[in-house]
This record gives C-alpha cells, structure tokens and sequence, in this order.
C-alpha cells in the first residue's frame, strides 16, 4: 500500500514517521484491496487550543472505497493513534456490508424530509469531500476560481467539479458513514436529482432533493 504523509505548519518526527510504517499495516488486514493510505498532519495555531494542536487526518483508498478518519490532541503520534482506531472501527462496520445495503432496503434507517438545524453546514458538507478528492492523483477538474456579488461586495468562490455516478439512498449512506461525514452530496440514481443525505438524532437520516422545474 502506498502511504503519503503531508505536513502543514509542523515538522514531523522520525518517531511519527516511524509509527506510521509500523500501525498501517493493520489496515491492510481489513481491506486487503487498499492501494493508497493519504496522512495529513496540521499544526493548529489558536493557543487556545493546546490541547488539540495536532490534527491528524487519514484517508484510505481501497477498491472503490474511500475511508476517512480524524482526530487531535496534543501530540502528533497520539492524534495519528486515536485516528487510526476510528478508522479501523469505521471500517469494520462498514466494508463488506455494501451488498447488503443495496439488496436489504428494509434496514434502511429513517429518512426525514426535512432541513438541517444548520443552513451554512451544507456548504461545510461540501469543503470535507473537496479536500479528500483533491488527493486522488490525476485529478481532471482542477479548481476554478470565480466572482460573487452581494450588493457592492465581490467574494471569491472556488469552484470544484466532479465526476459522480449515480446512487440509491442505501448506498450514499454507506459511503457517508465511510468518509465520517454527517452530510453527503450525491445524485440520485431513481430520480436523477442532485441530493444531499445528512445525520439527525441516533441512527435516523434526512435527505434534500433539488428538483429542477
């Protein structure tokens, strides 16, 4: 398996290193399928946040899998370890089970059609998948940068397409628990519709659909 290891405001340690080569082996145990393991290490710089200064991040490629995990502490290997052990249980949970979400539509959990608490979260669902989809190599879409107006005022929107086959509802949850995500954007396989599954109270889901009349 191939394994990246990318440092942001931090300087790693031959140990961090060291334990990286020697924990990641345990993923392949699981999913032998894995071709690629992408570790981001991130120095947080709010002093306030001490206790969280390193923010560790892995994603794993594994057939047409894409498992994701993070976590932070104080000290980078600590972060890299609590990671790692939410990574192997998603994994555990999840993978082997995709045939039974597709075939067993009754064990789908409780779809709500209603808004989430918060509106600007779907915009945040959004960033998390751009940064795991920004490592897959040969990447065709690159970023395109663009102007928004509100009034007088000009933003910067950077916009990111990509490529997405359609899914039925157990699926899209099967890849949002995967990633670790509480929103998911995907299009729907029966209706042909850009939708967005998001996390409610427990194990209940809700889902927006975009219908263009």
């Amino acid at each position: 398996m191939e394994v990246e290891i990318t440092a942001r405001r931090v300087q790693l340690s031959k140990k961090f290193k060291e334990e990286v080569d020697a924990k990641l082996g345990k993923v392949t145990k699981i999913a032998p399928d894995a071709q690629s393991a992408h570790i981001v290490v991130t120095a947080q710089p709010n002093p306030s946040m001490a206790s969280d200064s390193r923010k560790v991040e892995i994603t794993v490629f594994a057939g047409k899998d894409c498992i994701r995990a993070d976590s932070a502490s104080d000290q980078d290997v600590a972060a890299f370890d609590e990671a790692l052990d939410k990574l192997m249980e998603r994994m555990r949970r999840f993978r082997g089970k995709r045939r039974g979400l597709r075939t067993h539509a009754a064990a789908v959990p409780e779809i709500a059609l209603e808004p989430p608490a918060s509106p600007s979260a779907v915009q945040d669902s959004k960033n998390d998948p751009e940064k795991v989809e920004a490592k897959i190599k040969n990447d065709e879409h690159p970023e395109e940068l663009v102007e928004a107006r509100l009034g007088d005022a000009v933003f910067e929107v950077r916009r990111k397409i990509h490529e997405a086959q359609p899914m039925d509802i157990n699926e899209a949850i099967y890849e949002m628990e995967l990633l670790g995500h509480d929103f998911f954007l995907f299009v729907d396989k029966e209706t042909g519709n850009p939708s967005v599954l998001y996390r409610r109270h427990g194990m209940s889901y809700g889902m927006l659909e975009l219908k263009n009349n």
